[in-house]
C-alpha cells in the first residue's frame, strides 16, 4: 500500500490506516519525501486558481499587514522561529506528554498571545528578549508542575482523541495565517481557498508527526 493511500485511509478511514513507525529510517524519509511533493502539486494547483480568481477580480487583491523587517530578522523568522514555534504550538501536544504540553503553552503565551494580543514587540530590543524569555520559562514550569497530577482518565481520553485533535489543529494552523492580510469581507467569503494551502500543510505534516512517530 502506497504512502498517498495511507494519508488518505488516515484522514478519511482511519479504520484502515495503517501505522508506520515500525518502517526504517530510510523508508520514512522517502515517504516524508512523497508527501511532500504531493503537498507541492496540491498547492501549486491551488495558488494557480487563486492567481486566477484575483486577475478576474473575483478575489481582491491581498494586502499584507506585515511589517518591513531587516533581511536577518526575515531569514531568523522563516527559517528557525516561525517553523519551530508552529510546530510546537499546532502539532506537539497532539499525543498527550506533560513536558510538551508545557512548551506548548509556552509558546503559546509568547509567540502568540504577547505580539498578537498584546502587540508586544518581542525582538525589539534586549530587555524585551529577556521579559520574553522570562515569562516563557516560567509559564513552562508552572504548567509542568500543575500537569504533574493528571489524571490517567484524562490522559487515555486526549490520546483517544487524537485525530480530532490532529484535524481540529490543522484547520487552525491554516486559518491562523488569515491574520498575514488586511481583513476584508471579500477576503473571509474566500478564506477556505486562500488558507487552504497551509491547511493542506498542516494535515500532512501532522501526519508525518503522529503516523511515523516523529515530534
Amino acid at each position: 500500500m502506497n504512502i498517498i493511500k495511507i494519508f488518505y485511509f488516515f484522514l478519511l478511514a482511519p479504520s484502515k490506516c495503517v501505522i508506520e513507525e515500525n518502517k526504517t529510517v530510510l523508508e520514512k524519509i522517502i515517504s516524508i519525501i512523497t508527501l511532500m511533493i504531493l503537498k507541492g502539486m496540491l498547492v501549486f494547483v491551488i495558488t494557480i486558481v487563486i492567481h486566477l480568481f484575483t486577475k478576474f477580480g473575483i478575489i481582491h487583491s491581498l494586502v499584507s499587514v506585515k511589517e518591513h523587517k531587516s533581511v536577518f530578522h526575515l531569514i531568523l523568522m522563516a527559517v528557525i522561529i516561525a517553523p519551530l514555534a508552529e510546530e510546537i504550538t499546532f502539532r506537539s501536544w497532539l499525543t498527550y506528554n506533560r513536558y510538551l504540553v508545557s512548551l506548548f503553552l509556552s509558546v503559546l503565551c509568547i509567540y502568540w498571545v504577547l505580539p498578537l494580543v498584546l502587540n508586544f514587540k518581542i525582538f525589539q530590543n534586549v530587555t524585551n528578549i529577556a521579559i520574553t524569555i522570562s515569562i516563557g520559562l516560567s509559564v513552562y514550569i508552572v504548567s509542568c508542575f500543575l500537569l504533574k497530577n493528571t489524571s490517567r482518565n484524562f490522559i487515555k481520553k486526549w490520546n483517544k482523541n487524537t485525530r480530532f485533535l490532529f484535524l481540529l489543529s490543522s484547520f487552525i494552523f491554516g486559518y491562523i495565517h488569515i491574520f498575514n492580510y488586511n481583513i476584508t469581507t471579500n477576503l473571509l467569503l474566500f478564506s477556505p481557498l486562500i488558507v487552504l494551502p497551509h491547511i493542506i500543510g498542516g494535515l500532512i505534516i501532522g501526519y508525518i508527526r503522529l503516523n511515523m512517530g516523529f515530534i
